[in-house]
Formats: structure tokens, sequence, C-alpha cells
């Protein structure tokens, strides 16, 4: 299969738009989805790893594991695909940067996207499910700041039967002791990785931690203040015993909260603001999960862990020199040339840095091999090979066991080879095991069409040690104890349909299908019959019909002439009784409906009559007298909604405007030719209210003959120790202004019937 590319299809649905990031392992592609609209994001495993049933093991294990995951909080996944020679994860696309970006920034600035993190991996704890990869590159930030958590590629089940066990994997540096050293999955490994992203994003580089020591103080890299309950927190994430750890995300999220608040006045200054960062390249297992941002990977500046091994270096070497020039001369004549030359600097293209990035590539390649064989042997021991294959388990273990140790020695490539042939050894039972697959569902297969129960049973138990998910196995294993009362129902099927009683042998081979629905005689027998009892209905149904029109029920008299349509297709004796009964059945709801809206009028409950009017008009729209009907109660209705509008609630008269369209409301009224007792009551209410909400009410203003005042929508009064008002009820903003001094703004309620206290507007805050 070739590399994906721009405008490719998958799956029929999926239209790839454009690259949006790589790695080892995976690529992420922005894709169109046909289907359903919109844009999405596929993670897809890298074609040459196709063959590794290991990869994608693993890529339906995260799928499994971030499906469960329903959280604003979490990237959502949808669902896990094979198509077009490609396998792929379809997840929520989000356009937004990585946490990395906040290195060196101020506390205040890194706990605010943490604290909402903690949210969402204590969702996750709460479901069952451990991250265990928890570092800068897996949390999003979105433009508006809030952390989306991804990557549950190597996330592992508390209940460790309920998934895919993986002990190790992640990355090396936010994995706890717990996680190294293979131990069973706990929460305590994401408080841990949690402790070491906070000091990794302060400080710039994660910290150095040994066993029975403790961890390493706090410090900002750019001079920021590290408050000392942050320092506590950290430091209590990084203890090295996992009983000693706090791993509950909620209680650590209220703690890192509280400090959050007690440092929100930092920020970073404008000198030394650290530039967006961009996306890095995952790590072995990360790789497919890498989330893109919008920016493109540029060459990144070595990182301060890697200067510092840089200026480390380039130290020794100043020293090298140094001893060169003026010890070793002096020693010339005490040691022998040979030793001379073994003393000399190290050639210049053999520099420290370049070590470095040799080992780093070579242990990650150790790491992505070391995760493909996990997932190869647990695979293997799910299917039950620890029972057949037994031989080529031990063989594999005692390649990964020296890989073992040549690992933890720091001999990377060696440890990749013993793994490599781990996987190799483990792939060559993998074949076997097909093998012997196929070729138990065979007989398994056969000894079912021969009613063998016992030996069925035997071969297809065999078939699901070598692949638990075998679907043909499961379902044979199924059939096998039901295939004697199978059989035994199709002898009495026959016997009752050869004697003519249809309906009775239907019964009877349904009951053979529904307990084995594999069986084709069966499916076969029931259709047979089914069509005889059909054709014997057809004049079963048209009598039917003929009945429930007479009776006025016409909705049973259609059903049942469809009913017959359904057996002779073509036939006219359907078509005319499903006429005569639509025609009678529209006539009587015509009826129906013109009652109602009669009803309705006699009421005044207009609006409910307009209704039952368009109902007419929906069914019929020449019948002239609902159309007249509608045009009048709509009308009314209109009119009545609007004075009731004001009389369910006063205060809109008292809005901009409310007292003029009060008053238009009443004119239209007067307009109506005859008024019912609801119309008249209406009108006779409002216009009360009107008069209320036009009668003056005497306001008193206040001030100090220094403050210029204002009314809203009454105008410039000036300044006055005192001043009297008449005004209409309503709502009004008095201002005071006063140059030198703050201007003061108050709300003014007036309603009829009050009496309110004097408003005082004086502007008494110097500015």
């Amino acid at each position: 299969m070739t590399e994906p590319s721009p405008g490719q299809q998958l799956a029929a649905r999926f239209e790839l738009l454009r690259l949006l990031g790589r790695g080892g392992m995976g690529q992420v592609w922005l894709a169109r989805d046909a289907e359903l609209g919109g844009d999405l994001a596929l993670k897809i495993l890298q074609p040459r790893l196709l063959a590794d049933t290991g990869m994608i093991d693993l890529m339906r294990h995260e799928c499994r594991q971030a499906r469960r995951l329903l959280h604003p909080g979490i990237v959502r996944v949808f669902d896990f695909h094979q198509a077009d020679g490609l396998a792929f994860i379809s997840m929520e696309y989000v356009d937004g940067g990585e946490l990395g970006q906040l290195r060196d920034a101020a506390p205040a600035e890194i706990l605010m996207p943490l604290v909402p993190l903690t949210d969402a991996l204590a969702y996750a704890h709460a479901q069952g499910v451990i991250h265990r990869d928890l570092k800068p590159s897996n949390v999003l930030l979105e433009p508006g700041g809030r952390p989306r958590l991804l990557d549950f590629g190597i996330a592992a089940a508390l209940d460790a039967s309920a998934a895919l066990s993986i002990t190790g994997g992640g990355s090396r540096v936010s994995a706890s002791p717990e996680q190294r050293a293979g131990l069973p999955p706990s929460p305590a490994d994401d408080a841990f990785a949690m402790g070491v992203l906070i000091h990794e994003l302060i400080s710039g580089f994660p910290p150095q931690l040994e066993e029975g020591k403790e961890p390493p103080r706090l410090r900002s890299r750019m001079n920021f203040d590290v408050p000392d309950a942050l320092q506590e927190i950290v430091g209590g994430l990084l203890t090295w015993e996992a009983r000693s750890r706090l791993s509950d995300m909620e209680q650590i999220g209220r703690q890192l909260d509280a400090v959050l608040q007690t440092c929100r006045g930092y920020t970073v200054p404008p000198s030394v603001r650290v530039a967006p960062r961009t996306a890095v390249a995952p790590g072995p297992v990360e790789a497919l999960a890498t989330i893109p941002v919008k920016r493109p990977v540029a060459d990144k500046a070595p990182s301060s862990r890697a200067m510092t091994w840089i200026w480390a270096a380039f130290a020794a070497l100043l020293l090298l020199l140094a001893m060169v020039v003026f010890v070793l001369p002096r020693q010339v004549a005490k040691q022998p040339p040979p030793v001379v030359q073994e003393s000399a600097p190290p050639a210049p293209d053999s520099t420290p840095v370049v070590d470095l990035e040799q080992l780093a590539a070579s242990k990650k390649a150790a790491d992505e091999t070391r995760v493909n064989y996990i997932l190869q042997r647990q695979g293997l021991v799910d299917r039950g090979a620890e029972e057949w294959g037994a031989s080529g388990l031990a063989d594999a273990r005692a390649a990964a066991d020296a890989a073992d140790r040549a690992y933890q020695s720091a001999a990377y490539a060696q440890a990749q080879s013993g793994w490599q042939e781990a996987a190799q050894t483990l792939a060559a039972l993998d074949r076997r095991g097909g093998e012997l697959l196929a070729a138990a569902r065979a007989r398994g297969q056969a000894a079912l069409a021969r009613g063998d129960r016992a030996l069925a049973e035997q071969e297809f138990r065999l078939a699901l040690k070598l692949d638990p998910e075998d679907e043909v196995a499961r379902r044979g294993l199924e059939r096998a104890p039901r295939i004697e009362r199978v059989i035994q129902l199709m002898r009495e099927g026959e016997r009752l349909e050869a004697s003519g009683r249809l309906r009775d042998a239907a019964t009877v081979y349904r009951q053979a299908a529904e307990l084995d629905p594999q069986m084709g005689e069966a499916a076969d027998a029931v259709a047979r019959v089914d069509a005889a009892l059909v054709q014997r209905g057809f004049v079963e149904s048209m009598s039917s019909g003929y009945r429930a029109l007479e009776r006025g029920n016409y909705d049973a008299a259609v059903k049942a002439f469809n009913q017959a349509a359904r057996i002779r297709p073509g036939a006219p004796e359907p078509g005319t009784g499903l006429a005569e009964a639509r025609a009678a059945k529209t006539l009587s709801r015509v009826q129906t409906l013109a009652e109602v809206a009669r009803e309705k009028e006699q009421t005044e409950q207009w609006r409910q009559a307009a209704e039952a009017y368009q109902q007419i008009l929906a069914i019929d729209a020449s019948v002239i007298s609902a159309t007249q009907g509608l045009q009048r109660t709509r009308l009314r209705a209109e009119i009545d909604e609007r004075l009731q509008a004001f009389l369910v609630d006063p205060e809109r008269l008292y809005a901009v405007d409310g007292v003029e369209r009060a008053r238009a409301a009443l004119a239209d009224a007067a307009r109506v030719a005859e008024p019912g007792a609801r119309l008249r009551a209406q009108v006779a209410a409002l216009d009360a209210l009107v008069r209320k909400a036009t009668r003056p009410v005497q306001v008193m203003l206040e001030s100090d003959n220094l403050t210029e005042v204002v009314v809203y929508r009454v105008g410039r009064l000036g300044s006055f120790e005192r001043k009297v008002l008449q005004l209409e009820p309503g709502d009004y903003t008095v201002v005071g202004t006063r140059a030198g001094y703050r201007d003061v703004r108050q709300q003014l309620k007036l309603r009829p019937g009050t009496d309110p206290t004097p408003l005082s507007i004086r502007c008494e805050e110097p500015i």
C-alpha cells in the first residue's frame, strides 16, 4: 500500500484533506466525513506496519479504551477502521497547540489548564482507565485555553482481565517507578506523571529522581517565585513509594486550584516570554496519537537538558586539553608512548551531542520493538498458546529475557535485536496457530452438518482456544447443543405442512429457525409456508376491509386493502377498496375538524380555531369555508394575544413605546364588529392599565448644587440642591457629572401609586 495522500478516499466515506502530523509509527490526517458531514482527524498506522498484528491490536486497544471516555476534557474517539489496505482510528479534530508551549511560564499560567486536566483524569480513573503516558505533547490547549487530553494508546484498565494488559510502555521520563518495573496499573502512575509534568513546565526539564532520596526542589528557570504549597504538592506527587503518593486526582485538583488562587498575580515578563512550541515527533507508542497544530514543525533548539550535556562535554574537553598542554609534558618520560597515544582526545566527529542523539534513537527503536513483542505475546496468550504452543512461547521468552538484560545495561541495539528475534519466533507460532484454527473450524462444521454434537463441540472449543474471538467457532459452539432439537422440529413441520395445517407448520418451522438461525433449510421452510398463508389470506383481507368500511373504521379498512394489494400486486379489487376508504375517511375528518373550529370560535379560542381550519386546508385546499375561517380566526387570535400579553405582564407598559403599543392594540380591538365577552373584558382591563401608566408621579431629586444632572428621556436639569419633577411611570436613568470627580449613575423606577423617597445625585469621589 502506498503512503496516504490528499484527496484519497477511505472506506468510501473519509476524504483525506491534509497531513497534520507524523511519527515513527503513524500519521494524523485532517479528513472530511461524507457520511455525517464535518471534519475529523484520522490516526493512520504506517502501511509498513500493517503486517504486524500486534500493532493493529494496540490501535484497537486504544480505540476501545478511549471510546469509553466521554468528557469535555478528553478528545473524543469514534471508531476503529480497516479499509482500503489501511488501519486507522477516527477521532475528534482539535485545532490547538500542545501544553508544552507553557514551559517557563509563570506558575499561574501553568496551573490554569492543569486544574481542569485533573478533572479529566479523575473521570478516566472513575471509568477504570489509567492513562499511563501523561506528558505535554498529549495535552492540547484549545484557543480558549481549555486542556484536552489525548492518546490512550498504552492506557491500561484497572481490571486487567477487561482489556489488553500493558504494564510497560509510555514515556520513560514520566513513567512511575512501578510502571518501569512492569507492575499492574494504578492511579498512582498518573499522579507521578502529573508531578513530572508540573516540574517540566516550570523548570524547563524533567526531575532527576533516585530511589530513597527526596525529590529535587522545584525551581523556575525564568526566576519566577514558586509557592511553597506548590513545592509540597509536587514533592508529594514525585514520592518514590506509590503507597506514600497522593493519587486521588480530585484532591490533587483541589490542591492545585488553591495554589492557583494565591498566585494569579504572577505573569510572564515580555522579555522572557517563551514563544509557542511546535509539535514534537512522538515516542514509540504515542506516535499514533500525535495531534496536529496549525504551525509546521520547525527546527528545534536543543532543550535545557541537552544544553547542559553540551556545556558539560565542552568543559570536559577543555580540561582534557589543559592536561595535555600542562601536565602531559611532565609525564612523558614516565609514561610509555602507547599510553600517551591512548590518552589523546577523542576525534572531533564523536562529540557527546552526537553520542546522545544516537543513544536516544537506539533507545527509541528498542522501545518500539519491545512494545511490539509484548502485544504479540499477549495476543498469543489470550488465544491459548500456553496450551498449544508452550515451547514457542518459551523460546521467545528466553530471547526477550536476554533483551531485557541488555536494555538494563543500556545496550539498546542488542536489546532491539533480541526483541526482534523474540517477535519473529512469536510470528512463526502465530502462523502455526492460524493453520490449526482453520483445520479445527472445518472439522467442526462437518460434524455439525452430520448432527454429531460431541465432535462439533470438541473441534469448536479447540478453535476458540486458538482464537477466542473467532466468530465461526463461537457460532458453531452455540449451535451444537441445539442441533438435535432443531432436526426434530423440522420433521414435525414437514408432517404438519403435508396435512394442510399451514399455520401450525409455520410455527414449528419458526421455532427451528429461532433455535438455529444458521440452518438454511428452516428459513426456507418458513418462507414457503408463509407464502402459502399469504395467498390464502387475500380473500379474507378484502372481506375484512369492506366490513371495516361499513363500520366507519377507515384505518382498519385501509390496512386490510393494503394487505390484499401486497398479496396480489396489480389486482384491481384492492385499489377500488382503498379509494372508497380514503374518500370516506377524508370527508369524516373534514366534518370533525369543522365542528371543532366552530366550537372554538364560539368560546373565543381563536388560535385553536385557526389550527383546526389549517388542518382542514391541509386535507383539502379547496374548502372555501375553511380558507375564510382561517383568515378570520388568525386576525382575532393576533388581537387576543396582543391584549393578553399586557394583561399577563403589565410591566410591558413601562418599556420603550409600551403605552403606544398597548393603545394600538386597543384601537385594533375597537374595530372588531362583534366582540365577545372575552374581548370586551380584555379591552376594559387594558384601558384601565393604560390610564394608570400615563398618570404622572411626583419625583424629588436632591444634589449639591455642584453636580450637573441629566435625566435620560427627560433632559438636562443642570446643577441644583432640590428639584421636583412630574414624570410618567416608567424606567429612567439619572446621571450626575462634575469636573474632577467620578460620574454617578442611578436607576429610577416609577410605577403608579408609588411614593419614592428623594433621590440624591452627588459626585463626591475625586478622580
